[in-house]
């Protein structure tokens, strides 16, 4: 006979677990692994790394998550309770990997806690480095006196976090001169075409406004600004938009603008890093293009062998097919690349998908 429990009983019990969690810091030993497809052992790697870091998050928060399961017989699955957990893991290093057969393991050390990733540069380093360090492309128009400014101090905000920045405006390399960038922040189609171009996975799109406010002290006229910059975050692969933000300061021109700037820089980072944090420890959207798709009967076995061929699929949505091209999103528990590689497995009617391009967040392919 199962024990019931008093629900003001499991509160305390969960407030207790959870306070004995944030008020600790362990740092934990746990062994991942994963299948080398194809060769693929890079891929491998990191799939067993982000498996450790998984167990060691389990290790710490597992026993009173199935104890709370079992007490109230939910059907809530570890997965669904662990992608609340976001921010265990502060740092790792890897002590020891190698290759068993068609095995990769590695045998990692997390320093396990509560904290959330984005307040610990150590932790930002982490996210990035699981995103495969995704570049930034900082644009913004408006007023033609300042926006240089407040674009450059942005940059220099998502630069001093770990970001790797890219430019295209016609300096460090870039191609585009300012004319020709003029007014693009509205324009989404151009922004990620400029993306594919630098390699940039995420676009930052901003508008800076000035408003000159003269009045008077007695017989001296002084002018005081209020300058506001909107932006938002684009995904450079598809253009959802990520997060988006408005900051305004008042004063003098040029320092406000760098105040705003800073704000905003830091707004936007802080929730493109909460986002990225939850698509580690729950699911994200990949978007998958195929041609060569020639019938809806092969639609429709094609959608049912890639959620079966697909490791950590959850739900795939069909978007569009037209011409024999066909569009999905697919929710998946892993990376791009991971996906990529299961898609190298499909074949349909002894066609082989063909994988044409990767992009972060985006796979073309044909049959």
């Amino acid at each position: 006979m199962k024990a019931k429990f008093p629900v003001p009983f499991i509160v305390l019990f969960l407030f207790l677990a959870f306070t004995s969690i944030s008020l600790s810091s362990d740092r934990i030993r746990t062994q991942g692994m994963a299948t080398i497809h194809h060769g693929a052992i890079d891929i491998a790697r990191d799939k067993a790394i982000e498996n450790a870091l998984r167990n060691a998050v389990e290790e710490k928060a597992g026993v009173m998550i199935k104890s709370y399961t079992e007490v109230e017989n939910f059907e809530l699955k570890l997965d669904q309770i662990l992608s609340e957990s976001k921010g265990f893991v502060n740092n790792y290093r890897v002590i020891s990997e190698g290759r068993e057969n068609n095995t990769y393991k590695v045998l990692i050390e997390a320093e396990i806690s509560d904290g959330k990733l984005k307040e610990r540069l150590d932790a930002i380093a982490l996210i990035l480095t699981r995103k495969s360090k995704p570049r930034v492309m900082v644009l913004i128009d408006g007023d033609i006196k300042n926006a240089p400014l407040a674009e450059s101090t942005m940059i220099k905000s998502f630069m001093s976090q770990g970001f790797t920045v890219v430019n295209p405006r016609g300096t460090q390399g870039g191609l585009y001169k300012k004319e020709e960038t003029k007014n693009i922040t509205e324009n989404k189609l151009a922004l990620t075409k400029m993306a594919r171009e630098f390699g940039a996975e995420v676009v930052i799109a901003a508008y800076i406004d000035l408003i000159n406010r003269p009045f008077k002290m007695g017989e001296i006229e002084i002018v005081t600004s209020e300058v506001t910059i909107s932006g938002k975050a684009l995904n450079g692969d598809t253009g959802e938009i990520i997060t988006a933000g408005t900051k305004s300061m008042k004063g003098e021109a040029k320092r406000s603008s760098e105040e705003a700037a800073k704000e905003l820089a830091k707004y936007l980072s802080d929730r493109i890093l909460e986002k990225w944090s939850s698509d580690l420890a729950s699911f994200q959207t990949v978007k998958i293009i195929i041609s060569g798709v020639n019938s809806y009967n092969d639609l429709t076995a094609l959608k049912d062998l890639l959620m079966a061929k697909i490791k950590g699929a959850k739900r795939l949505l069909q978007r569009s097919y037209q011409e024999g091209v066909l569009e999905l999103d697919l929710e998946v528990r892993g990376n791009t690349q991971g996906v990529a590689d299961d898609l190298e497995t499909v074949a349909l009617d002894g066609k082989k998908l063909r994988i044409k391009e990767i992009m972060a967040n985006k796979i073309s392919a044909e049959l």
